[in-house]
């Protein structure tokens, strides 16, 4: 081996070695999920629901749906995710619905937070 092909084999080799043992020494996690959902209908109690999962639920109430208590509502729903992150959880999807006839109005907002 010439001294030029070893010059670049050494290092070659430690770079695959280190690779290799960070690949393979880590403990392989599953994300942790949290769902958070907001129902807001018109005509019932609007609620936020919060689950981490295997049955560790919390439900918040929400005041009714009316422009007079959309601060509330909101800051309720900022509080909980500002929560969320400060235990570790990124908000990685949301989703939001709504369905509405002459008698009723209804929101559902959907939050996916993951932790790894």
């Amino acid at each position: 081996m010439n001294r030029k092909s070893f010059f670049w084999a050494v290092p070659a080799l430690f770079v695959v070695a280190f690779v290799s043992f960070s690949f393979f020494s880590k403990e392989r996690r599953q994300a942790e999920y949290a769902i958070m959902r907001v129902y807001e209908p018109i005509d019932a109690k609007s609620e936020l629901v919060l689950s981490y999962g295997n049955g560790k639920t919390e439900r918040m109430d929400l005041k009714d749906l009316h422009t007079v208590n959309h601060e509330y509502n909101v800051d309720l729903i900022t509080n909980t995710i500002n929560r969320l992150s400060n235990e570790g959880f990124t908000l990685v999807s949301t989703a939001g619905s709504g369905a509405a006839n002459r008698t009723s109005l209804v929101h559902v907002e959907t939050y996916v937070f993951a932790k790894e």
